[in-house]
């Protein structure tokens, strides 16, 4: 019966080699999507520090008084520079849905702020403030989302002391503009109420004079002016 032993060791010798492949497929599995965690995350980091450079070369532009000839080329380069185009297309392939879709609403906000500045908006301006906390709140999204992606907790402003991540709360310009604009609502009200408005003048003219009917003895009506001097 010698020949049990010999086919009691072939199929230990298979059992064992199957388990061994199995678990070097795991092993492969597991390191390949290591792998493309690690990657997805070198394109997020690549596309976030993108966009912040981008950013802080938009500023500049903004606050420099002496870019106003020179705005649209000088903006377009900023974004172009700063490789922002590159480190999105890689996220847009290698991102999962979540990635993608706060990587594109924070790549959009960036774009808004470029066509403000383009457009003549200066650092302090109302309508780069509006961008600018639009997309601070995005980028931030943006963040959270890498996060969760990394299997870490979302964080939300209050846990980094935070009343917002547009953080318009804090701003000093938005502040000021708010206070104008509040100051000159104030003072329109107050010249309406002194009556130092413009006020609604009397019709110079004399009012239309009225029609009426008289009966006459022979049965008809003959028309009357009433309103006319010497009319009664």
């Amino acid at each position: 019966m010698a020949w049990i032993s010999v086919i009691g060791a072939v199929c230990g010798a298979v059992i064992a080699l199957a388990g061994a492949v199995t678990v070097e497929a795991q092993r492969n599995r597991d390191e390949r999507r290591r792998n493309r965690a690690a990657a997805r995350l070198g394109y997020c980091l690549d596309f976030a520090v993108a966009l912040d450079s981008a950013h802080s070369a938009l500023r500049e532009i903004a606050q420099d008084d002496n870019a106003a000839p020179d705005r649209l080329r000088r903006a377009n380069r900023a974004v172009q520079s700063a490789d922002v185009f590159a480190a999105r297309e890689r996220l847009l392939v290698a991102g999962t849905v979540e990635l993608v879709q706060a990587g594109e609403l924070a790549y959009q906000r960036l774009i808004a702020i470029r066509n403000a500045i383009r457009s003549g908006a200066a650092l302090s301006s109302r309508d780069y403030h509006r961008a600018y906390h639009a997309y601070a709140e995005a980028i931030w999204q943006l963040r959270m989302a890498a996060r969760v992606d990394l299997d870490q907790a979302r964080m939300h402003p209050a846990d980094l002391r935070r009343r917002s991540w547009s953080e318009r709360e804090n701003c000093q310009g938005c502040r000021e503009t708010t206070a104008r604009r509040v100051d000159r609502q104030r003072q329109s009200m107050e010249r309406r109420a002194a009556g130092l408005l413009a006020p609604q003048h009397d019709d110079p003219r004399p009012a239309c004079p009225t029609v009426s009917f008289m009966d006459e003895t022979d049965g008809f009506r003959t028309p009357r002016l009433r309103g006319l001097p010497g009319v009664v």
